[in-house]
């Protein structure tokens, strides 16, 4: 009987639910913060997440054997400059957190070296989503320029990167996916399920379908946007 009764529970149908809960912003970008936070408080409302504003101090002593005493020095005035901007940036994320009525929880992540990158990663590990601006490479020399690229390739958590011109005040409306069926692109497209299932449009694109009919089949991505919508996603 207890067998049974085992065999029949197992039949029951169950929902597993793909959601955002946990977001980490990344708060460094000092000239974007407030495109950035706009874009993370929009998604954290929207999705009713906490969010971690997470500000990277980086070590005014990094560099181990440094080649000269300038590197020193830089890495000196870095830290200096994140240390100036502190308070600053905190004040302005908990006025938001109010203003948007979101969970949020401030956290200032001290570096063992000169990159900003380490301690983001580190605070960043448990979070569904990563939040983070693109580095200028022409106006930002406080901000490593393979930052993103870190967060990207070692965190192993989808990152949202807002552009590092124009405003978001809302995020994830208007989805266009990039799709070529390669191992990347799966990854992103499963990662962002959560916010296309809460998107007014999603749009599926193979540019160069025909330069791969063997992978492309006859209908590009139709296997996908099959997959898709028995997630609700049109």
């Amino acid at each position: 009987m207890q067998f049974t009764n085992l065999a029949i529970e197992s039949t029951v149908k169950t929902e597993i639910s793909m959601s955002i809960k946990t977001i980490a912003v990344s708060l460094v970008d000092i000239e974007r913060q407030d495109a950035v936070m706009n874009a993370a408080f929009s998604l954290a409302a929207s999705h009713d997440a906490h969010l971690l504003g997470v500000y990277a101090v980086p070590s005014p002593y990094g560099i181990a054997m440094p080649a000269s005493f300038g590197a020193i020095s830089a890495d000196v005035d870095n830290s200096r400059y994140f240390e100036d901007k502190l308070d600053d940036t905190k004040t302005r994320f908990e006025e938001a957190a109010r203003r948007h009525d979101v969970r949020a929880e401030w956290r200032r992540a001290d570096g063992q070296t000169g990159l900003l990158a380490d301690p983001m990663l580190k605070h960043a590990a448990h979070a569904d989503l990563i939040i983070a601006g693109q580095v200028n490479a022409s106006t930002s020399n406080t901000i490593e320029p393979d930052f993103i690229e870190r967060l990207v390739l070692e965190s192993g958590r989808p990152v949202l990167i807002i552009p590092n011109m124009g405003d978001f005040k809302t995020v994830g409306t208007n989805v266009i996916i990039g799709w070529n069926a390669t191992r990347e692109a799966m990854r992103a497209a499963f990662d962002a399920i959560p916010v296309m299932k809460m998107a007014g449009r999603v749009e599926l694109l193979w540019a160069n379908a025909r330069d791969e009919p063997d992978i492309a089949g006859d209908l590009p991505g139709a296997e996908l946007a099959a997959v898709l919508a028995r997630h609700d996603i049109k």
